[in-house]
């Protein structure tokens, strides 16, 4: 008696742990194999559109964050330029860091910007580069 009530126990306890079909991951053996072969570019396609929804919102996430990271940091370049020229609060930097200071912040941001847009945006419909994927698919 106590045996069956243990493995009534367990029985039940296990049939609680299997996976239903969609979790066990198998494929459905009832389907013939064309429509095997059509559910599998079904589930490509969806995963392509999850792909594609995926970096749509990182794009719009990072589009905005970077422009004001540009035009904050310009703003901090005009701002020290200002500064420099009507020598306010003190403030005096050399001809050459001052030019120099332009140069090299204004080049950085520009390009960053530039590298961030391009990845955001890509031309010609052009997926950016993506490593361990093969170009034919």
């Amino acid at each position: 008696m106590i045996k069956t009530k243990s493995s009534q126990l367990i029985n039940k306890a296990a049939s609680h742990d299997k996976p239903t079909e969609e979790e066990s991951g198998l494929p459905d053996l009832s389907l013939d194999l064309n429509e095997h072969k059509l559910q599998c570019e079904v589930d490509a396609l969806r995963q392509q559109i999850t792909e594609a929804s995926d970096t749509h919102q990182l794009r719009i996430a990072y589009a905005n964050k970077i422009f004001w990271l540009v035009c904050i940091w310009l703003a901090c370049v005009i701002g020290s330029i200002l500064l420099a020229g009507f020598q306010t609060s003190g403030f005096a930097i050399t001809e050459k860091v001052l030019i120099t200071f332009i140069a090299s912040t204004t080049l950085n941001v520009l390009g960053l910007f530039a590298i961030v847009a391009k990845w955001m945006f890509p031309q010609n419909g052009k997926q950016p580069a993506q490593s361990g994927k093969s170009a034919k698919n």
